[in-house]
């Protein structure tokens, strides 16, 4: 069983009630969840928290990892292989 992730507003969600589709969160509350469906023929606008199968979020852009995460060259060598691949 899958850990419990914090719905906030905004998040994007696969929710399965008939069949799976995408949503936008509006708000979350404690037992059911008010969305929005990014496929304009669905009506639905709360769903119970058991129907939302996974959650996306933005995280943002990752930074530039510092220079001292960047392997140097002796680590990217491989050892017992001679330039040639052999």
């Amino acid at each position: 069983m899958a850990d419990p992730v914090e719905i906030r507003d905004g998040d994007i969600v696969l929710v399965h009630r008939v069949e799976l589709y995408y949503a936008r969160v509006e708000r979350g509350r404690p037992r059911d969840v008010l969305i929005q469906p990014l496929d304009p023929r669905i009506a639905d606008s709360r769903v119970r928290l058991t129907e939302i199968k996974r959650v996306f979020r933005d995280v943002g852009v990752p930074g530039i990892s510092p220079s001292r995460l960047r392997p140097g060259p002796r680590q990217l060598r491989l050892d017992g292989v001679d330039e040639r691949g052999r």
